[in-house]
């Protein structure tokens, strides 16, 4: 399951995802394992994110925590999906799309990652890499009604990335 939690700054995450891709790819290569995922340049994460495949939600929970009108209004959300497996040498766990309407009276939204939770379906394993991610987020007017969309991916993966996770 993805769920959000605290996160210090927006570059951490893309850093840690970054990181644990790079750990992936460095660990397979020095223990001989089939999964190699290549990241050479920083577009190569955004391409690897857009390929990843597409999850339906099976769990989403949103809720409204702070509300000054016309000023600040805090949701806190949840979105959860399955993976049938970690990686392959194309993509990187999962990704989900979602949204959230932006209450009448506020003009814009913004999007945080604070967190994750992610689980093995068929018991533990060796993590050999994790990570997440928010990205392509846009806004729209729908009906004089504006929404925030996004996706969310993420992944978590032992030696040869083929198991599933939640």
């Amino acid at each position: 399951m993805l769920q959000q939690r605290r996160c210090r700054s927006r570059f951490d995450v893309g850093l840690g995802l970054a990181v644990a891709l790079a750990g992936l790819a460095v660990a397979s290569t020095f223990m001989a394992c089939s999964f190699t995922p290549v990241l050479s340049e920083p577009g190569d994460l955004h391409e690897v994110l857009n390929n990843t495949p597409e999850k339906d939600l099976t769990h989403t929970q949103r809720a409204t925590y702070l509300n000054v009108p016309g000023y600040l209004n805090v949701q806190h959300g949840v979105g959860c999906a399955e993976a049938d497996k970690g990686a392959d040498n194309d993509s990187i766990g999962l990704r989900i799309r979602d949204k959230a309407v932006i209450p009448q009276g506020y003009n814009s939204g913004t999007v945080f990652l604070n967190g994750w939770r992610l689980a093995y379906q068929n018991g533990d394993h060796h993590v050999q890499g994790l990570g997440s991610a928010i990205f392509n987020i846009t806004q729209t007017e729908i009906d004089r009604q504006l929404e925030l969309h996004w996706e969310a991916g993420g992944g978590i993966s032992d030696w040869n990335g083929d198991d599933p996770f939640d």
